[in-house]
């Protein structure tokens, strides 16, 4: 019976001794797989290495050659350093259009509308003077004087009113034709501007013979006063009438009349300042550019 215990014992040994791991190995360690499952577990592929950090690149160093202003300066970019945006200037005819517009296009009606008026209102001073010289008339049909008078001036201003009715100063003409012109091509505004600007000139023309026409009008209408009045002493030589200062405040009136009128006559017309302002105003145009262009040159 020992015997047995001794080869059962024996046996228990050689079968843990069998399962025990060899020296250096894990006691979890797995059993290697099956030959067929080697083939369809999938590679791992191993994580990708962090790139590595950029260079940092090396700003491009000026040289005097390369740091060189351009010929004339920065130009526009000047300007758009300093905040301001570039501006470009107007050219000449643009800038004489703008004036000639504003000169001309507003002139035919503000002419005709005041034409207008004081024809009618001359019509109607013309009319009652010369009916109150009815009125006043004397009734045992001799001649009067005053009323001559009354009837002289009375016609001259009907006269004068129906004229300006119907006799229009070039210059509504002028500023009409100017006012249909196109302006759309750089052709078109040049050729605006050349029109407009012969139309300032034949305006200013036409203003120094209505001028001088109605000097020798105003000149003629003092005398043709003091004739009436004066008209038995001038051609029967009559005495002159008492009392003697009234004849002085009579020719002194008419003397004043007289002369405003010869003043009118040398001074320029509203048509010759127009077109002085005009020219005055081109000319600073020009100053102006020239200036700049100088101010601009490298």
């Amino acid at each position: 019976m020992s015997l047995g215990l001794v080869l059962a014992f024996s046996a228990s040994a050689a079968v843990a001794e069998a399962q025990t791991p060899p020296a250096g190995s894990s006691l979890w360690q797995l059993p290697p797989p099956p030959a067929g499952a080697a083939a369809a577990t999938p590679a791992q592929t191993p994580p990708a290495a962090p790139p590595a950090a950029s260079a940092p690149v090396e700003a491009p160093r000026l040289t005097p050659s390369s740091a060189e202003l351009p010929r004339g300066g920065l130009g526009p970019l000047a300007a758009l350093s300093e905040g301001e945006a570039p501006h470009r200037a107007p050219s000449m005819t643009r800038e004489r259009l703008r004036l000639l517009n504003a000169t001309l296009l507003p002139l035919s009606e503000r002419s005709r509308e005041a034409r207008r008026s004081e024809g009618v209102r001359n019509l109607l001073v013309g009319a009652g003077v010369m009916a109150l010289g009815f009125l006043l008339q004397p009734g045992d049909d001799r001649p009067s004087p005053f009323s001559d008078l009354l009837f002289f001036q009375g016609g001259w201003q009907a006269a004068t009113g129906l004229a300006g009715l119907v006799i229009a100063p070039s210059r509504e003409r002028l500023s009409e034709e100017y006012g249909r012109l196109p302006y759309r091509t750089g052709a078109q505004r040049r050729g605006r501007v050349r029109f407009g600007e012969e139309a300032l000139e034949e305006a200013a023309r036409d203003g120094t013979r209505r001028r001088v026409l109605q000097g020798v009008a105003g000149l003629v209408y003092g005398l043709g006063n003091l004739a009436i009045i004066y008209r038995d002493q001038i051609f029967n030589g009559a005495p002159m009438p008492e009392p003697a200062e009234l004849n002085y405040l009579v020719i002194g009136l008419a003397s004043v009349s007289t002369v405003y009128q010869l003043i009118d006559a040398f001074s320029r017309s509203d048509d010759e300042r127009r077109r002085d302002n005009y020219r005055r105003e081109v000319e600073l145009l020009r100053e102006t550019a020239a200036v700049e262009a100088a101010a601009g040159a490298p």
